[in-house]
């Protein structure tokens, strides 16, 4: 019984549907076959055929299932070049025949096979998308197509698609300690290529205000000794948003009516709510905004060679009105991640 849960792991009720879906093609062919196993004499063979290949695709499907994600990061050495490469082709093709599909040029058949090539560079990246609070996941996760959960070290990973990619969804919790170690289990156990950290923070800056957002194009810890920090790898004393990612970012958030900049983040262990210590913040670092994960996500991604950025939403402005802010609902969270989800959801679209 162990056995049979750990193979079906994930989604119960997917797999109910898909083995259903599979029983149920069984008559279909069935009924659609009479006629050709009337005058074949042969009732049996379309079935067994059939039933042979149901089979055949049901062990593949659990099989890849059950191998860790971290293993698909092999996929980018050989699907982007070949992605790469078909587009080229079918370009070349399309401008010397003609050929059209549906009026696109970018549809290539193989053994009869339709199929566009870029869809081969959607397989080969994963892309990880983190919050700290639950309620900044939850509506990303309602999104996500062919979803399995999994729970590891106390965080529950969502792996499904979202906008055609392959994406994993967590909520790390608060603090730079509970971000930095689920940043490693996204690197190492999920194997991801590119991160995205959605949050809320506490405005520094007059340039924007409550509701309005920052994107981490630098990133440092402001209660910290750097220099120490900066010892080991990625060797830095401030990190950087991932130039393409930022843009990605920016061009969302223009996309969905918010007033976006691209800025610097502080972190630190401490919800700022006073003048006194946003004020030597100030004077330390000069930030846009204070929160607690970003530097903490940055450091480790860098590590790991993965590009990331984090996406800041002005919570308060970092000092004793915070309270009256955030419960008096001059800053709804309800409707910041509404926002904040079709924010990501169209960057991974353009990622």
């Amino acid at each position: 019984m162990d056995l049979i849960k750990d193979l079906f792991k994930g989604d119960k009720v997917i797999w109910i549907i898909f083995l259903f879906l599979c029983l149920i093609s069984i008559v279909e062919v069935f009924s659609a076959a009479s006629t050709l196993t009337y005058k074949s004499g042969d009732h049996w063979g379309p079935i067994t055929q059939h039933s042979v290949i149901l089979m055949v695709g049901v062990c593949i499907v659990v099989l890849v299932h059950n191998i860790p994600y971290k293993y698909f990061r092999v996929f980018p050495v050989f699907l982007l070049p070949l992605s790469t490469l078909l587009l080229i082709f079918v370009m070349g093709m399309g401008l010397i025949t003609g050929d059209r599909v549906n009026g696109a040029a970018r549809w290539m058949t193989f053994f009869g096979i339709q199929f566009q090539p870029s869809e081969l560079a959607k397989m080969a990246v994963i892309i990880g998308i983190m919050g700290a609070m639950p309620d900044e996941v939850d509506q990303l996760c309602a999104r996500l197509e062919n979803v399995t959960k999994e729970n590891y070290a106390g965080v529950e990973y969502h792996c499904g698609t979202l906008q055609g990619k392959q994406v994993v969804v967590c909520c790390a919790g608060m603090g730079k300690a509970n971000a930095a170690s689920t940043v490693q289990v996204l690197c190492t156990k999920y194997g991801i290529d590119k991160l995205i950290f959605s949050g809320i923070a506490g405005n520094m800056t007059s340039r924007i205000g409550i509701g309005d957002v920052c994107v981490g194009e630098t990133v440092v810890y402001h209660d910290a000794e750097l220099s120490m920090i900066a010892q080991s790898a990625p060797f830095q004393t401030e990190y950087h948003g991932d130039p393409a990612m930022v843009q990605a970012a920016l061009d969302a958030c223009t996309a969905c009516g918010v007033k976006a900049i691209a800025g610097k983040i502080a972190t630190g262990d401490t919800f700022v709510g006073d003048a006194e210590t946003k004020k030597a913040i100030e004077e330390k670092c000069h930030p846009d905004c204070v929160e607690m994960e970003g530097a903490a996500v940055s450091q480790i991604a860098g590590r790991n060679g993965v590009p990331c950025v984090i996406l800041r939403a002005m919570s308060d402005n970092a000092d004793e009105s915070g309270y009256e802010v955030l419960v008096v609902k001059q800053f709804s969270i309800t409707e910041y991640v509404k926002t904040a989800t079709e924010i990501v959801a169209n960057m991974i679209e353009s990622l």
